[in-house]
Parts: structure tokens; sequence; C-alpha cells
């Protein structure tokens, strides 16, 4: 970087010596004269050396070099800070510098911010995982104030310095310290301390997962009885009892256990005071729908069915259901929930995991698995889809549907003005998504289809099959559909047609779909005012362009 010239350092040492220390043939005038010439060479290189030396080092270097030194950091002189003070400065940034990539290097920079640390090779207690680290922080010059913000710095900081062939596994904020590390784990100075609280896990972030507040909470437990009161140390029996109790703002959580009923909900919540259905441990209550067409049905509006697992049903594991246009129901919501194995016979009454039915209006279903729907060795049915959107204002974001005998994603009879959002939707028999009406004088349009992977279906990856207008097809990715793209009356943009590169891509549906570093899925999605909050995993979606498909790349 250039800068100001920098002074020599003055060196007259082989000047001097040269005639001292030569035989006295060389002690005459023009022996003299020979050894000045080589004393005063060498005393130039010495002090081009010790001036090169000087100038690399910044404990010692004088006030010019020092500010080189600073600027090949990208430091600037503050005005009036004093010689040494400027020389804390540029070594802190020369030492950051030099042990960048190391471990050493790690704990300067988190101390850098004001936190001691211990940093443990995960290979330490996993000899399976190479590669990967963890670390735990105490306080040292500042105490860990929980935001957003200063857990961003301090992953930031682990990215930036961290060895680059390395993988932050986990990252945890301990309320006290010393804490060190050796093979036989995790130790404090003086021995036998314990843990104080709990630490904070900083990374991986949480997976969230809904925790509403109701007016008031009432449970459901397998051991319980519909004579006690519902609350949580003595909770009703059945789900359907619980439901003919509960009012607009109400919560019932479900505990874990195997249900074997069909579940309907009845009731309505308001837009403020919602009725919140829901599992109290993500698929930890099961509807066992055996011998029923449904697993559960919603009645009413303003009403969330969150996190349960459905099956066995013979036409519907979820639905919000209403064919009748005096009687529409709006704004009902399917999250978090887990459909599998409903097995409709292929007839015109059809079936579904999951269905937003004809007058059921600006309803949603995100953050589903639904998987085995119909019978998938029967072959391709055109009645039997994964969600089935049917009326007006669906927003389907965030699932993974795969394994089912008709369209993955379909939307038939009055759907306009739908949302479909990063979507992961993979070997449907028939395709991945439709659009389409079959009601006369019906367009269906207003659709926007972004970020999502339509790949490995049978006969379509996306499709506008009838009466449509104009719908928006954005950043979605396509591949090995026999026909990627079959639109009536759209156009579709930003387009990619690759392996979307599963980690571990299973056609029997026990695979894992979440994406490879390689992807090219990952940070190509649009930026849209619905995209998810979150990923299938209920982990965040990261700053900047969103990955494409229903799992985000969770890398520091």
């Amino acid at each position: 970087m250039p800068g100001p010239e920098i002074d020599l350092v003055p060196v007259r040492l082989y000047e001097d010596w040269l005639p001292e220390l030569a035989p006295p043939w060389l002690q005459k005038e023009r022996g003299r004269a020979l050894l000045n010439g080589w004393g005063q060479a060498l005393d130039e290189y010495a002090s081009l050396t010790a001036t090169g030396l000087l100038a690399r080092w910044a404990a010692l270097a004088p006030e010019d070099a020092l500010n080189r030194l600073g600027a090949e950091r990208g430091l600037t002189r503050y005005p009036g800070e004093s010689l040494e003070a400027w020389r804390t400065r540029v070594r802190g940034a020369w030492e950051f510098w030099q042990w960048s990539g190391t471990e050493y290097g790690l704990s300067v920079a988190l101390a850098q911010l004001g936190y001691a640390s211990a940093i443990v090779p995960v290979w330490t207690y996993d000899t399976t995982r190479w590669s990967e680290f963890d670390v735990y922080l105490y306080p040292d010059a500042r105490q860990y104030d929980g935001t957003p913000e200063e857990r961003a710095r301090i992953l930031a900081i682990i990215n930036k310095v961290k060895p680059a062939h390395t993988r932050l596994s986990a990252a945890y904020y301990v309320g006290f310290g010393p804490l060190t590390w050796d093979p036989a784990g995790l130790t404090w100075d003086p021995p036998g301390q314990v843990w104080g609280a709990p630490p904070i896990q900083l990374w991986p972030e949480q997976a969230y997962y809904p925790n509403p507040i109701g007016l008031r909470t009432f449970y459901v437990a397998p051991t319980g009885s519909n004579s006690n009161p519902g609350t949580q140390s003595q909770p009703w029996a059945t789900i359907n009892y619980a439901i003919s109790q509960l009012v607009a703002g109400d919560v019932l959580r479900v505990m874990d256990g195997v249900y074997n009923e069909y579940v309907h909900i009845n009731r309505s919540g308001t837009s403020t005071d919602r009725i919140v259905v829901m599992s109290h441990n993500k698929h930890g209550a099961k509807i066992n729908a055996t011998g029923n067409n449904y697993g559960i049905t919603i009645g009413g509006s303003y009403v969330d069915v969150i996190g349960f697992e459905v099956y066995g049903a013979s036409r519907v594991g979820i639905m919000s259901w209403t064919y009748n246009p005096a009687n529409v129901y709006q704004n009902n919501r399917v999250m978090w929930c887990y459909v599998h194995d409903i097995i409709p016979p292929c007839d015109s009454d059809g079936g579904a995991g999951i269905v937003l039915s004809t007058y059921s209006e600006n309803c949603e279903a995100s953050y589903n698995v639904v998987r085995d729907i119909g019978d998938y060795s029967a072959g391709p049915c055109n009645w039997i889809h994964g969600i089935y959107a049917q009326g007006y204002g669906a927003l389907v974001r965030g699932n993974l549907v795969h394994r089912v005998r008709g369209y993955g994603l379909d939307n038939w009879h009055r759907p306009k003005d739908g949302r479909i959002i990063n979507n992961t939707v993979i070997n449907c028999r028939y395709g991945g998504l439709s659009l389409g009406t079959d009601i006369p004088g019906f367009t269906v349009d207003g659709y926007i289809v972004a970020n999502n992977i339509f790949a490995l279906n049978g006969s379509y990856g996306v499709q506008e099959v009838a009466q449509t207008g104009v719908n928006q097809f954005i950043n979605n990715l396509v591949w090995n559909n026999p026909t990627n793209w079959a639109l009536a009356s759209s156009t579709h943009q930003n387009s990619i047609n690759a392996d979307p590169r599963f980690v571990d891509y299973q056609a029997s549906g026990n695979g894992n779909y979440r994406l490879l570093q390689s992807s090219p899925a990952i940070n190509a999605g649009a930026l849209l005012s619905q995209l998810p909050d979150y990923d299938l995993d209920g982990l965040p979606r990261l700053r900047g362009a969103p990955d494409i498909g229903a799992y985000e790349l969770q890398e520091v």
C-alpha cells in the first residue's frame, strides 16, 4: 500500500570494525580505503535489513513505519491519538491477521469481542465427525446481552476467523468461567464448579415451534378424563370433547399419545382471538383415523391446527371443509403437521393429504410434511393430491410433499390470487403443481408461484390446465420431470433446470431432502413479502436471497 517514505535505521558497524579486524597488510592507506568501501556497503545493507525488520514489527516500528503497517490492515490513526494507543491498535490488527484461520486466532478474535472461550473439537466426543468444532463463551470484558445483534456479531466473527476447512457445530454462552476443555470434557477453574444455569445456545438457533398464549389454555391427554377440568394436571381424555368447550381465544394443547378419533372442530375464533388446537409437542399427538374418511376437519373460521401427526384416513388427512357458498370459512391455518398414509380410492370423490376446500378463503397450509397419499404402487390417479387448494387466496408455503398418486400441489375449482412459495415437491405420480378450474366463466389468475422445487415427478413439473389467466412463476427449480413446464397463459422467469442436489434423495421417501452446499438452489430464491419466516426444520430463513425449496442451508 503506498505511503510515506520510511527513514533508514542508521548502521555504522562494518565501517568501524573492519579496519580494526583487518590484518596488518590491509592497514595501510590503500587497504584502509578498500575496507572503508566494503564497510560502507555492508553497513548500507545492514541498515536496509534492520529498517525492513523494524518496519514489519509493530511492537518496535518507528512512527512512519507504524503508519504504513496500520494502513496495510485498513486502519487510520485518529486525530490526537497517542503513539502508544496507535501502536496497540496496529499490533492487535496484525495479531488478528497473523492467527486468522487457527484455533488460537479464533480465541483471540472472541477475546477482542469481550469473551473468553473454550473451543472443543467435535471428534473428541464423536469420532465420526471431523473438521467440526463447538464454541463455549463465558464473560471476560462483557456479558452476553441476548440481543439478535450481538448473537449475529459473535457468529460473524467465528465465520470470518475459523479455519476454512472447518464447520461450526454448536456455539453456547455460559454465564461464568474460567472454562477449559480436555478430552475428558469441560472443566472449570476452580474444579467442582457446576452449571449455574443452562447454557444459552447461540448456534444452531433453536428450532421454532409455535407457543401461542390463549385467553384460556386447556389440555387433553390419553390418561385424562372428560370429567376433569381440562387443566395440565387434570386433562380431558378426548379431543372432540375438549373442542366442545372452546370459545374464541382459547388454546387446546393435546399431549403426546395416539388418539383413535376423527376430530371435528365446529368452532370459530375471530381475527384477534383465534382458536388454536395443537399438539403440545410437534408430531407428538397422533391422530389415528383408521376407519374414518377424515382425520381432522375444520368447520369454522380463524382456526389454527398445529403440529399433529395424522394417518389412516380413507379420504383426507386435514381439511378446512365447506362447499356451501352461503357458508364461507376463512383464515384457517394448518401448520407444522405430518400427514401420511392416507389411502383414498381412485374415484371422483378423490382424496388428499390436506384440503383447503372450495369456499375456504384466505386459508393457509405451511410447514407441513405430506407424503404417501394414495396407493403409490397403483400408479397415477388424477383424483388424489398432496395439498389441494380449491378457494380464493390460498397460501401454501414451506411444505415438503412427496409420493402422491396425483399432483403434489393441486389448485382446482375456485383458486385465485394464491401464493405458492418455497415448497419442495418431488416424486408425485401425476405431477408437481397444477392450476385450473372446472367452473364455467371462472379464470384462475393472480397466483404467485415462487422459490419452489418441482423435481422427479410423473408427467409434469408445473402445469396450467384450464381457463387460466396471467400467473407469475418466478425463481423455481424444475428438474427431471417428463415435461417441466406446460403453461397455457403465463410465462416463467429466472427458472433453474438442474439437479437440486439433495443431501440423500431416496425414491422410497425415507431420504434427506435438505440441500447440499453445492445445490444450485442455494441463495437462488426471490425476495417476496410472504416468504416463510422459517424453513421446515423450524430454523430461520437467513438474510439475503433465500434458498429455493422447503429447507434453508444452515451454515455459519
